[in-house]
């Protein structure tokens, strides 16, 4: 993601706008890349009940395999709505290509 926003706890508006943009990769020196794939983890906590009415909380996981550096348009349709406090995202399995061959970048985490 632009800003040098790598990992932490994020405002849903934040996380948002973001992920709207984009993600970046960029090198100890400060060079930047543009990934070629990467996977879009998310684990959404949600609120449900046990057999005998007792409240329970548990995450449901989504993930989705992303060319480029944005999500994917399916993603961008539902994604937005459903974020909230609470919910985690993981973005790993990142891959740029370099001067040297494509190459794996450091995976992200963000708590909203």
């Amino acid at each position: 993601m632009p800003n040098n926003t790598k990992e932490g706890k994020i405002s849903k508006k934040v996380f948002d706008s973001l992920l709207r943009q984009g993600i970046t990769a960029k090198d100890s020196l400060g060079f930047t890349y543009k990934p070629d794939e990467f996977v879009f983890n998310y684990g959404e906590r949600a609120l449900y009940e046990d057999s005998v009415g007792n409240p329970i909380v548990l995450t449901d996981m989504m993930q989705e395999y992303c060319l480029g550096d944005t999500i994917t348009p399916i993603l961008k349709q539902n994604i937005f709505r459903r974020t909230k406090a609470g919910d985690t995202d993981y973005i790993e399995n990142i891959k740029v290509t370099t001067q040297w061959g494509q190459m794996p970048a450091k995976s992200m985490r963000f708590i909203l």
